[in-house]
């Protein structure tokens, strides 16, 4: 066999080589797809925490505040 030939059989797909490739593939997605769902779910975290915070600095703020001065025209 020359090395023309054993590289040539090397880089052929075959049935099995593709069937290890898609398990592979398979996995990667897998693992991806877990990463997304972590990372929605902390990001839906982050949202409801950052809603709370504004919520209790709304409610927090004094009412007897002087209103502002009203320099329009009709005012």
């Amino acid at each position: 066999m020359s090395e023309s030939d054993k590289s040539s059989k090397s880089v052929r797909m075959t049935v099995t080589k593709l069937g290890h490739k898609l398990d592979d593939l398979t996995e990667v997605m897998d693992l991806i797809t877990n990463e997304v769902m972590e990372i929605k779910s902390a990001i839906k975290s982050l949202v409801e925490i950052q809603k709370e915070v504004i919520k209790a600095s709304v409610t927090s703020k004094p009412s007897s505040e002087k209103p502002e001065p009203d320099f329009t025209m009709y005012g």
